[in-house]
């Protein structure tokens, strides 16, 4: 990579291909030179004839001359140079290998779990659905509060949800200084999804906050968020392990 950069630059300004080779020796020998003295300290390295630790290998190669860094050199790749200098600030740091960013996978959502209502009165709301919209109530998991599920058509479900006696009156006029725990246990809509860890580091990476709960008794995982106008939203893994 190293040849084929600087022949690529010497032949863009050379009048003649013997101009580029002289050109191109010249700026290639000083590499070569840092390469043969750092592989020997690396041979020695292996051999065990130096120690491996801090005082050991980083100490030969300090001693040696040659500069914390193991890209090519030469006005080719100085521009590479210029951008570790800006974004590696400390030389100790630049011989060892540069970690890339990881890259957040795009958030997929398979399908709409369920939709919550919120309310403070349980068995009046529950009654309305289930006798005068006749939906059939379904089984729960056993959370430390109030509730009722029905089934609705397809795979989604509603959820009844007994009001947080402890939630702030103006949730909406605090948005961002209510706690997310807060949507648990109010009006969302809850969506599907098969990775639960990539769309934690997704919401993450987009400085979304956001709060987790376990489900009891169950592998599912939901992350409950609000979107820029306040309203709830909750993501889970609810199709793990047929749930």
């Amino acid at each position: 990579l190293h040849d084929a950069f600087v022949l690529a630059s010497e032949a863009a300004k050379a009048a003649s291909p013997q101009a580029m080779l002289q050109a191109y020796s010249k700026s290639r020998a000083p590499e070569a030179a840092r390469t043969v003295l750092l592989s020997r300290h690396l041979g020695q390295l292996r051999n065990g004839l130096i120690d491996a630790g801090e005082d050991g290998w980083a100490a030969a190669v300090k001693a040696s001359g040659l500069e914390t860094r193991t890209l090519p050199v030469g006005d080719a790749f100085q521009v590479v140079w210029d951008f570790v200098a800006k974004h590696l600030k400390n030389q100790e740091l630049r011989g060892l290998t540069l970690a890339v960013r990881e890259v957040a996978k795009p958030l997929y959502i398979s399908a709409v779990n369920h939709i919550s209502r919120e309310t403070c009165d349980v068995e009046r709301l529950s009654s309305f659905y289930e006798e005068i919209l006749g939906l059939q109530r379904i089984k729960r998991p056993d959370f430390p509060f109030g509730g009722a599920w029905f089934q609705l058509p397809g795979r989604m479900s509603l959820h009844i949800i007994e009001r947080d006696p402890e939630k702030p009156e103006e949730l909406h006029d605090k948005l961002g200084m209510v706690p997310e725990r807060y949507i648990r246990r109010s009006h969302h809509v809850a969506l599907t999804v098969e990775d639960i860890e990539a769309t934690k580091k997704y919401l993450a990476s987009k400085d979304i906050p956001f709060a987790v709960n376990a489900v009891p008794g169950t592998p599912i995982v939901q992350l409950f968020l609000y979107d820029p106008d306040g309203n709830g939203i909750e993501i889970g893994n609810f199709d793990i392990g047929g749930y």
